[in-house]
């Protein structure tokens, strides 16, 4: 990180490895500081919020991006994530932690528990609700109203489908896929 600069509620850096910037400002509330993410060509709006408060240098924060890649102008979901910082700065790559399915959150992995995850901790930890999961967009429904439904044949057809057509009111199911993801 370089040009670092935090005055007056306002925040600006520099990640010269991957050619991005970030500039921001406290929210009146001071619980986020929000601000554009510049990439490339790309911007996106960034918001920067305190994580656990069982390790006081955890950072957390949310990217909001186009649910559909193909629609930028459609609807924005939020991709939130968690940052562990590095015990030893080394300015080495950070690794990314996606948590397993279904719907899974990273972000709720207590950072306490990183040691074990990567026991190198020469590196920042980013841990990602990739989108659909945890507190990015969750895609979630009710396969089992009731005890009894639990029973039945695993995922019947038609609870699927009466999922898939109530997720769809909200969600562009199509754009949930691993590439989206990787994107995010």
């Amino acid at each position: 990180m370089t040009n670092l600069e935090f005055r007056n509620d306002h925040l600006t850096f520099a990640i010269d490895s991957v050619s991005a910037t970030f500039d921001g400002d406290f929210d009146p509330e001071h619980s986020a500081i929000r601000g554009t993410w510049v990439q490339g060509t790309v911007q996106l709006p960034l918001a920067w919020t305190r994580g656990s408060t069982h390790a006081s240098a955890v950072v957390g924060g949310v990217l909001r991006v186009a649910e559909n890649r193909s629609k930028p102008h459609g609807r924005i979901i939020d991709i939130h994530y968690v940052v562990v910082p590095a015990i030893t700065k080394t300015g080495k790559e950070p690794i990314f932690l996606i948590a397993g399915g279904p719907g899974q959150s990273a972000t709720t992995i207590e950072p306490g528990s990183i040691p074990a995850l990567v026991p190198n901790r020469d590196r920042d930890v980013v841990m990602v609700d990739q989108r659909g999961t945890g507190t990015s967009h969750p895609l979630e429904c009710n396969l089992f109203p009731t005890e009894a439904d639990a029973f039945r044949a695993i995922y019947p057809l038609d609870i699927i489908a009466a999922c898939r057509a109530k997720l769809a009111l909200t969600s562009d199911l199509n754009a949930y896929g691993t590439d989206a993801a990787a994107d995010d």
